[in-house]
């Protein structure tokens, strides 16, 4: 398995900022068994704000994050 902090290592230091606030943020809940970070910036092909042409236009891309937080089971919490 690979930890969130071996991750962060590649990233810009607002990003690592950002990910660690929402860690502490879901951890606070003390539901979290499991949070893991998948998708681009996982990955590592994140798009940081890249200026793309498409077609007739020219766009800003910017990833998000994608985070999966695995809860303990607590019936009175699910639906």
């Amino acid at each position: 398995m690979i930890h969130l902090n071996e991750k962060l290592s590649k990233l810009l230091q607002d990003k690592i900022v950002e990910l660690d606030l929402i860690k502490d943020r879901i951890v606070k809940t003390k539901l979290a068994e499991m949070i893991i970070l998948y998708g681009s910036y996982a990955r590592g092909d994140f798009k940081n704000g890249q200026i793309v042409d498409i077609g007739d236009s020219i766009v800003q891309r910017r990833s998000d994050y994608d985070i999966l937080v695995v809860i303990k089971d607590q019936p009175e919490l699910l639906w």
